[in-house]
C-alpha cells in the first residue's frame, strides 16, 4: 500500500508540474520594423533603440519580457517615453498632411527564450490606409492592418502563437501635441510534459486502477 501511495503522489506531482510548467513559460524578445511603398523593405534584427519613419509617422521599437499564466501572455504596456518597454513597439503621429493609402509596414518581432524557438524572428507585414490633414481638429487617421497577424512557432518543451493585433490612430490638430499609440499583441503557449511525466502519470492511474480492482475484489469474497 505505501508503494502505490508513492506511486499515486508521484503522478499527482507529475501533473501538477506540467500544469505549472505551462502556466509559467518566460518569453523576451524585442522588435525591429520598417515602411515601404514599392519594393519590400528587411527591418533590422539588432536589439537596438531603433526608429523608422514615413512623413509624419514614426514607429519606434521594442522589448518585452513576461511569464505565461494558464498558457497567456499580453504584450501590450503602454508607450514609452523616449524607450518602449513590454510592447511590439510604438506609432508616434505628428501634425501635418499625409495620405497613408497604399504604404507598407513590416515589423519583425525576434525572441531570445524560451530556448530552442523556431523560426527565432519572423516578419509580420501590414497595409496603411487612411489620411490626416494639418486643418482643424482631430482632422482623419491611419490604420495598420496586419496581412499574417498570427504565426506559429515551436520551442524547446512546446509550441506557442504569436498575434499581432492591427490599430488605428486619429488624426492631430494644429498645434496639438504628437499622438502616440503602442503596438500590441499577445502569445498563447502549450508546453509539451516530458517522456517521463507522462509514464510518471500512466504509472499512478495504473496503480489507482489496480488497487481499485483489489478492492472490489475484496468486497466480492466478503459478501
Amino acid at each position: 500500500m505505501k508503494i502505490a501511495s508513492r506511486i499515486i503522489a508521484a503522478a499527482c506531482a507529475a501533473s501538477a508540474f506540467a500544469t505549472t510548467a505551462q502556466a509559467q513559460t518566460t518569453f523576451t524578445g524585442f522588435t525591429n520594423a520598417c515602411f515601404y511603398t514599392v519594393v519590400s523593405c528587411v527591418p533590422e534584427n539588432t536589439n537596438v533603440n531603433a526608429t523608422d519613419a514615413n512623413g509624419l509617422m514614426t514607429y519606434r521599437n521594442s522589448t518585452f519580457s513576461g511569464m505565461t499564466s494558464g498558457g497567456f501572455l499580453g504584450i501590450g504596456n503602454a508607450p514609452g517615453v523616449g524607450v518602449n518597454i513590454d510592447n511590439l513597439g510604438s506609432f508616434s503621429l505628428t501634425n501635418g498632411t499625409q495620405n497613408f493609402a497604399g504604404g507598407f509596414f513590416n515589423l519583425r518581432v525576434s525572441f531570445s527564450a524560451p530556448s530552442g524557438v523556431v523560426p527565432p524572428n519572423t516578419v509580420f507585414t501590414a497595409n496603411l490606409s487612411g489620411n490626416v490633414t494639418a486643418l482643424g481638429t482631430d482632422n482623419g487617421g491611419f490604420s495598420i492592418m496586419f496581412t499574417n497577424p498570427s504565426q506559429n512557432f515551436v520551442f524547446d518543451g512546446g509550441s506557442f502563437t504569436l498575434n499581432v493585433n492591427s490599430l488605428s490612430v486619429q488624426g492631430v490638430g494644429a498645434n496639438a501635441p504628437d499622438r502616440n499609440v503602442a503596438l500590441t499583441g499577445f502569445i498563447t503557449a502549450t508546453v509539451v510534459p516530458e517522456p517521463s511525466t507522462y509514464l510518471l502519470m500512466a504509472a499512478g492511474l495504473a496503480a489507482v486502477g489496480m488497487f481499485s480492482r483489489r478492492r472490489q475484489a475484496v468486497r466480492v469474497r466478503a459478501s
